[in-house]
């Protein structure tokens, strides 16, 4: 089930599922609805605005934060009526830096593996979910780290791939090798289609020709009129000719 107070369709967060993308997506909400100043501190109240409109505000957002949750995490923040204390709280459970929670996700990257015949966007959304979320937690991972730390985790139906975009390289960066990935893909689900569209038609034309086949080891002959009339007057001339295509015509 998804949130859908403000119209914008977004998982319902709780406890389990990616915290780092749906309070991205959260805060983007918040920014469309004119929330987001809501995430400061009660005090940092902005000069121009009046005490009754900053409290509707702060209402609001929390109110708009709290229908994003699941029931379980929504359990856990029930009496919170600050926002900005609310975000807060969900951060430091769901989004710690502490050493155990970077070590954690640093062995689900290093761990990762594609494996033979697997999908790449999918294998792709996972790398980007842990690189992500290793970032938001403080860790620093270099663009040449990931780039081979993506290459490692494909498997070796990919050998030639890997070769051909180390080749004569000093460095190497993610976004080309993410690019060389899907342009590959895509260029593979083509060919298969292609291939799977001849064998498609050669089993179509076999499949014809077996039935033509079978007719003619039955006995089987044609049953138009045309022709049994011909067959019964002998061998064709100009004149019975005619006659046959009048009486077909008729």
């Amino acid at each position: 089930m998804a949130g859908k107070s403000t119209g914008f369709a977004v998982e319902l967060f709780n406890g389990y599922n990616d915290f780092t993308l749906w309070q991205q997506k959260m805060r983007n909400i918040l920014v469309r609805e004119g929330l987001v100043k809501a995430l400061k501190p009660k005090s940092e109240k902005p000069e121009e605005m009046k005490e009754d409109k900053w409290e509707e505000m702060r209402e609001l957002a929390n109110s708009t934060i709290q229908l994003y949750l699941g029931n379980s995490t929504l359990r856990e923040i029930i009496n919170e009526t600050d926002p900005a204390e609310l975000w807060a709280k969900l951060e430091s459970r769901y989004k710690s830096k502490s050493l155990t929670n970077r070590l954690s996700l640093k062995k689900q990257l290093y761990a990762l593996s594609m494996p033979e015949g697997g999908n790449i966007n999918e294998h792709l959304d996972e790398f980007n979910r842990l690189i992500t979320e290793l970032e938001a937690v403080g860790a620093k991972i270099e663009e040449e780290d990931k780039a081979i730390i993506l290459l490692v985790s494909l498997p070796i139906s990919y050998e030639h791939l890997q070769t051909t975009l180390l080749f004569g390289k000093d460095t190497l960066g993610l976004d080309e090798v993410i690019a060389i990935l899907l342009s590959h893909e895509s260029m593979w689900r083509k060919e298969s289609e292609r291939i799977s569209e001849d064998r498609a038609m050669v089993a179509s034309s076999g499949s014809q020709a077996r039935g033509r086949t079978t007719e003619r080891q039955n006995g089987s002959k044609p049953k138009g009129r045309s022709h049994s009339r011909v067959a019964s007057r002998g061998p064709l001339t100009k004149g019975n000719a005619i006659f046959v295509t009048k009486k077909a015509i008729y």
